[in-house]
């Protein structure tokens, strides 16, 4: 599956499940500052983002192959995600089969993508055990999504 494909049906998810207004990043410029989370790093774009309300934004990372080369800089950038909004996400092709206690741990959606999009592992709605998240940077994400949505 290309990347490609896997943005779009993960987008269509999270617009047809979640009820969210929701925008594929790569399509636009729209770098998120993180240089207060992690020092050695000024910006980071999320693959999809959804918001539905100013309490409910959705961050989905993508990843058409999953690797032990790659799954830890996945949850790296999910857990920097997880400090700017409450639902993150990551959407792989339905074939590489991702599962484990550590999502549920960090509390990290799961969603297998085939010829439709399918969540595997859906995060709590009130965490306490990854409790990281900074709801004045969660108001302006939300505010710059639903200025790009307008556009």
């Amino acid at each position: 599956m290309s990347q490609k494909d896997l943005l779009e049906k993960a987008r269509t998810w999270l617009e047809s499940e979640k009820g969210c207004q929701a925008i594929i990043v790569h399509r636009l410029p729209f770098p998120i500052n993180i240089r207060d989370i992690l020092s050695v790093k000024s910006s980071m774009e999320p693959d999809v983002i959804g918001i539905k309300d100013v309490n409910t934004v959705y961050i989905v990372e993508a990843s058409p192959k999953i690797s032990d080369r790659n799954i830890f800089g996945i949850i790296g950038k999910c857990m920097i995600w997880k400090t700017l909004v409450k639902y993150v996400y990551v959407a792989f092709p339905e074939e590489a089969s991702l599962k484990g206690k550590l999502f549920e741990a960090l509390e990290i959606g799961l969603l297998s993508i085939s010829k439709e999009a399918k969540e595997v592992y859906e995060p709590p709605e009130v965490s306490y055990k990854v409790n990281i998240l900074d709801q004045r940077k969660q108001q302006h994400l939300y505010n710059q999504v639903q200025s790009m949505i307008e556009k």
